[in-house]
């Protein structure tokens, strides 16, 4: 198939290195891009379970890929892209506020089950997250979102 793209000339190729049958149970297969990478004439940018620009660049750096993709880390943690990292629970609250202040300058007022979504994402991987997913579900406003995460604090 990737032949294929660089014959229709495409510049690139972008490779995910999971198939959607497999969901986020495997490992992303990145042998499989490195076996691409070497077979086509066109730069290939990898795909999947890349949390960091670091093990990004690492993946560059071995030769299984000449760029890569940051998905699914950036819904939990906006800031991998800048090599930051909200550590802490309030470093995520923060980052929560910046979102909603941004989205409301650009776009308007946010919608509430688009917030309580981002609480959830953002939250991922904290202690008691859990219960912070289950009441933040139940939350009317995008207030009573933000009431939720202080409480919990």
């Amino acid at each position: 198939m990737c032949r294929a793209v660089q014959e229709s000339g495409a510049d690139f190729a972008i490779v995910h290195a999971r198939t959607t049958g497999q969901g986020y149970r495997d490992s992303a297969d990145w042998e499989t891009i490195r076996i691409i990478r070497e077979n086509i004439d066109i730069p290939v940018m990898g795909n999947g379970d890349i949390a960091s620009s670091r093990q990004g660049e690492n993946m560059v750096k071995q030769g299984y890929c000449d760029g890569f993709m940051i998905a699914r880390a950036a819904m939990s943690n906006p800031p991998v892209f800048c090599n930051r990292k909200a550590d802490s629970f309030g470093d995520r609250i923060s980052l929560l506020e910046e979102y909603v202040s941004i989205h409301r300058r650009y776009r308007g007022e946010p919608e509430q089950k688009d917030v309580r979504m981002k609480a959830i994402h953002f939250m991922a991987g904290v202690k008691k997250a859990a219960s912070i997913r289950e009441k933040t579900m139940k939350s009317k406003s995008v207030e009573g979102v933000f009431d939720i995460l202080e409480k919990t604090e």
